[in-house]
């Protein structure tokens, strides 16, 4: 477990830090890893609600163990100028033109190309067409299938992992903790599951939105897995004094709406925009910064509804 400092208030320095940082990097093609988290005291913490959210993952490394179906393989696309000749290959029958569509898995600019030069020969033929289109149809399938696996593992809490964590300490600045993409390189799950247990031990309560089904399964899963000890027993009853779940409070028989067509039906600023949660994989592979931008948003964004809701579906 990681020490807390005692009363150390330099949130808003880091805020400003980090900040800078952004700006600075926003020219470069991957932006430096978030800076990291102050660990609020125990006294910064009581008497405080804590809101917070998480952003998951599939747990690629534990694939094995999940006994889904396998998935054909998502290919790159060749580029043109590795693509076969278009001439030679429109020479060639209409069964070795599919097939060598599947070989070469060609990059659609390419395809065009194949398609335009197919409709100026003097007598066109049906069959090419149909056998690119039958290729596109395939491509969009295989990349299809493997989003909604994507999915489907970053939602599924014994099929993800967690990384990243945002939080804010009542009126306190947004942090977060990112986890590092790379074996041995910045935070790890680990500590950014200890982060949550030292905050949930001394918080006076943990508010977020749709965490009773998702947020907190996914921690408490992961804490088990990774053999990180519980700082405390969270009573997950809807009624229960430890969570407040906006999206519970609000939508206990109804569909729900996403929290952020939610929040701009309420008058509330999104900071990340119109960042989606299905860019999560591509933002930690490739923008860690823009992650944490994009989980603090969302905190903020809690941090406005529940003030908004406060007295009416829930309590301050």
């Amino acid at each position: 477990m990681v020490a807390l400092a005692e009363d150390s208030f330099g949130l808003e320095a880091e805020e400003v830090e980090a900040t800078e940082v952004s700006a600075s990097a926003a020219t470069t093609k991957k932006r430096p890893a978030p800076v990291a988290p102050v660990y609020p005291s125990p006294s910064q913490l009581k008497g405080r609600v804590v809101y917070f959210d998480i952003e998951t993952v599939p747990d690629e490394e534990r694939m094995g163990l999940f006994g889904l179906e396998p998935l054909p393989p998502v290919r790159e696309d060749t580029p043109v100028d590795a693509c076969p000749d278009v001439d030679g290959l429109l020479g060639q029958s209409i069964d070795n033109i599919r097939q060598r569509l599947e070989t070469a898995w060609p990059c659609d600019e390419w395809l065009t190309s194949l398609e335009t030069a197919e409709s100026l020969a003097a007598k066109p033929r049906a069959g090419v067409f149909q056998a690119i289109k039958g290729f596109k149809e395939k491509k969009i399938s295989v990349a299809e299938a493997a989003n909604e696996r994507r999915k489907i593992l970053s939602v599924t809490p014994e099929y993800c992992k967690v990384v990243a964590l945002g939080f804010a300490v009542g009126d306190l600045p947004v942090q977060s903790m990112v986890v590092g993409n790379e074996p041995g390189e910045g935070s790890s799950e680990s500590d950014l599951l200890m982060l949550f247990w030292q905050i949930a031990k001394d918080a006076k309560r943990l508010c977020g939105f749709n965490v009773l089904n998702f947020d907190l399964p996914v921690l408490f899963v992961r804490s088990a897995i990774l053999d990180v000890a519980a700082s405390k027993l969270i009573d997950l009853k809807p009624w229960g004094g430890d969570v407040v779940d906006l999206m519970a409070a609000r939508f206990s028989k109804s569909k729900a709406m996403k929290l952020k067509d939610l929040a701009r039906l309420m008058g509330i600023k999104v900071p990340a925009g119109d960042v989606e949660g299905s860019k999560v994989f591509e933002l930690w592979r490739d923008d860690p910064a823009a992650l944490s931008d994009y989980v603090k948003s969302d905190v903020e964004v809690t941090r406005q509804l529940h003030r908004k809701y406060a007295g009416y579906f829930c309590g301050g």
